[in-house]
């Protein structure tokens, strides 16, 4: 006869009894949500909860076009849409916007229309733009950006994040988020150029040969996410990038950059 132990059987019951302890989440459903109650812990309430289990998306897009291809692919991920953003009861928990984030004075208009949310994330969805532009419309508050070219595939779980806290940009841009890392020479050459010297004057000022020099600042665009001396006049003198202590130095603008963003400064 095999004699039977009278001790709890641990494996039965997830272990807690050895302890004294009893933990809900061994049970059967798991019940976290009062787990955490009895635990005197609360979870800050996200807007799936804050609004019944569903997102509601203001679309503020007025090309009919473009605006039945962002409802299609919203509606088609199980997503609430509203043109106007009127609902009875409800406030949007995400806006969708139209913007050619190439087109400088559209993006400057973003930081005020994001100040008119009143803290309700945006995600605009634009025609492929370089990083330099990337970087200027996440400073205005925009939290996702989703190319026109990906709205079937990529702007339902965008906006998915958005909602969830996050910050979504395409992974070919993703590298402009973050302030760019310049070699001491890419600095060097890019200061000159932003003061409007030609790549001759540099590479004679640095004692380097002009196809260094090219180099050199074809590096440095690759970096900034622009393709040109003017795009890198303008984000570097741009004081909300916050780029002209980083490349210009603490001692502000060097002689002739403040003509340097508006000449057309060639060859580079």
């Amino acid at each position: 006869m095999i004699a039977r132990s009278s001790k709890p059987d641990n494996k039965r019951d997830g272990g807690s009894r050895a302890f004294g302890l009893r933990c809900p989440l061994a049970e059967e459903p798991p019940d976290f949500d009062r787990w955490l109650a009895m635990q005197g812990a609360e979870s800050a309430p996200t807007a799936l909860q804050k609004n019944g289990g569903g997102l509601l998306v203001s679309v503020e897009v007025t090309e009919a076009l473009l605006h039945r291809r962002i409802h299609a692919a919203l509606t088609a991920d199980g997503l609430s849409v509203d043109r106007n953003g009127h609902v009875p009861g409800r406030t949007p928990d995400v806006v969708v916007f139209a913007r050619d984030l190439s087109v400088g004075e559209r993006v400057r208009d973003l930081k005020n229309v994001i100040a008119d949310l009143g803290g309700i994330p945006a995600v605009v969805v634009s025609p492929s733009t370089g990083g330099a532009a990337v970087r200027r419309v996440l400073n205005a508050g925009v939290r996702g950006l989703v190319f026109d070219s990906e709205i079937d595939t990529a702007l339902a779980p965008v906006v998915r994040a958005v909602a969830a806290d996050q910050t979504c940009v395409p992974r070919e841009v993703k590298v402009a988020v973050d302030k760019p890392m310049l070699s001491h020479r890419e600095r060097e050459v890019l200061r000159l150029a932003v003061s409007g010297r030609t790549n001759g004057e540099i590479a004679a000022m640095l004692c380097l040969a002009e196809s260094t020099v090219k180099s050199h600042l074809s590096a440095a665009f690759n970096r900034l996410g622009v393709r040109s001396r003017r795009e890198a006049a303008t984000l570097i003198l741009d004081p909300a990038e916050g780029l002209g202590p980083l490349i210009l130095g603490n001692g502000g603008p060097i002689p002739g950059a403040a003509v340097a963003g508006a000449a057309a400064i060639s060859g580079a």
